[in-house]
């Protein structure tokens, strides 16, 4: 379970429940989401923080 614990724009900040472990992305200027570090675990993350932006209209249909 992901949970989005903050936004202050261009951050998102999600946090894994189980772990605790939080990831950090960014929204670029395309409105593309991205994280600094690839990492093979961050799908989940990702799609909580897509989730949460597209509920605020903050991305695009195209971005994601």
């Amino acid at each position: 379970m992901f949970e989005v614990t903050g936004y202050d724009h261009p951050d998102v900040y999600v946090k894994c429940r189980r772990t605790a472990e939080t990831y950090h992305f960014e929204i670029g200027s395309d409105g593309s989401l991205t994280h600094k570090e690839a990492r093979y675990d961050q799908g989940a993350a990702r799609r909580a923080a897509m989730a949460f932006l597209d509920r605020l209209g903050t991305i695009t249909k195209a971005a994601s």
